[in-house]
């Protein structure tokens, strides 16, 4: 759900709210393929640091 809007966000909101209802939907602050990166390492049996998570997160930043 990568910058959509509320016509999409709302239905979702209230499918997460039905199963955890104190859950808060915040927007991404890093693009869609770091999860697809951090699964891949995951599966990779590679180490998921705070370091490597950071270099991820720092050139990957969504732009506006």
């Amino acid at each position: 759900m990568f910058k959509t809007g509320e016509a999409l966000i709302a239905p979702m909101r209230s499918k997460v709210h039905e199963i955890a209802p104190k859950a808060k939907l915040i927007p991404v602050e890093v693009k869609p393929v770091v999860g697809a990166v951090l699964l891949g390492m995951e599966a990779g049996h590679l180490p998921i640091t705070a370091d490597n998570r950071a270099a991820l997160n720092s050139n990957t930043k969504v732009t506006q």
